[in-house]
């Protein structure tokens, strides 16, 4: 049976796996992905800062924009950007923890 709007309304994609998302007095369910450890090339060390979350677009509203506070699992993110992912149903947001 193929994934539908319902769906993501209902939280059913994110169920299994979805992280707790909360922003102000709203929650939902996202996959979250938090950076692997550093990457050392012989004397050089690379960070990777990024963490993404992605929600579906119905999950919340309003939806976190730019510059906005926002908890996975209790720990705060501030937006760094959103942008929807093919056909807009789910967006993913680049996010920096405070």
């Amino acid at each position: 049976m193929p994934l539908g709007d319902m769906d993501l309304a209902a939280g059913v994609f994110f169920q299994d796996f979805g992280r707790a998302v909360t922003f102000g007095a709203q929650a939902a369910k996202g996959n979250f992905d938090a950076p692997a450890k550093d990457a050392v090339f012989g004397p050089s060390k690379v960070s990777d800062l990024e963490y993404r979350l992605e929600l579906a677009a119905v999950s919340l509203n309003p939806f976190p924009v730019v510059g906005d506070t926002l908890y996975v699992d209790e720990a705060a993110y501030k937006v760094r950007s959103a942008d929807p992912m093919d056909d807009g149903a789910i967006i993913a947001l680049q996010l920096r923890k405070i």
